[in-house]
């Protein structure tokens, strides 16, 4: 008999990068919010571990500012999109610890941007209790992203 085992998880990333050269200060601040959803066949009790396909979608704010600073001419952009992405993940207990990992892929397209790229996080989930967790992980976001149809240069190679 093949058991399910769905797991729903939010993440909240914030980003934030300042570039100061000799002609133009760059802003750059990205807010990703992630709602995930996995499916498992294999169950913690008759396999030992969790694998299976995840879904996501994640809210995400992207403002862009760049100043030259000899004239103070600026020019921004602030877009807010949503961003699909599917994958892959494992989890495997050991006592009343969790090790969790994914890897998933995305592509958007939404007004001035567009991207590809690979999303992966590791996270360890110590619990006390059935229904209680404490956890602590990495989150890594690895994207080209391209901006369309603007001016804006960022002021460093891209």
């Amino acid at each position: 008999m093949l058991s399910a085992t769905p797991t729903l998880l939010l993440s909240l990333t914030s980003v934030k990068s300042d570039h100061d050269d000799a002609t133009v200060k760059s802003n750059i601040d990205i807010t990703d919010i992630n709602f995930r959803y996995g499916y498992s066949p294999f169950s913690f009790e008759e396999d030992g571990f969790r694998l299976g396909p995840i879904i996501a979608v994640s809210y995400t704010k992207v403002d862009v500012e760049t100043t030259e600073l000899e004239s103070g001419l600026s020019e921004g952009i602030n877009e807010e999109f949503p961003v699909p992405t599917i994958g892959v993940q494992g989890e495997i207990p050991i006592d009343n610890i969790v090790l969790i990992g994914s890897i998933s892929g995305f592509y958007f397209k939404a007004n001035n941007f567009e991207g590809i790229g690979l999303r992966t996080n590791i996270n360890v989930i110590w619990r006390p209790f059935k229904t209680f967790g404490i956890f602590a992980g990495i989150n890594a976001i690895f994207a080209d992203v391209s901006i369309k149809d603007t001016d804006i240069d960022p002021g460093y190679p891209r």
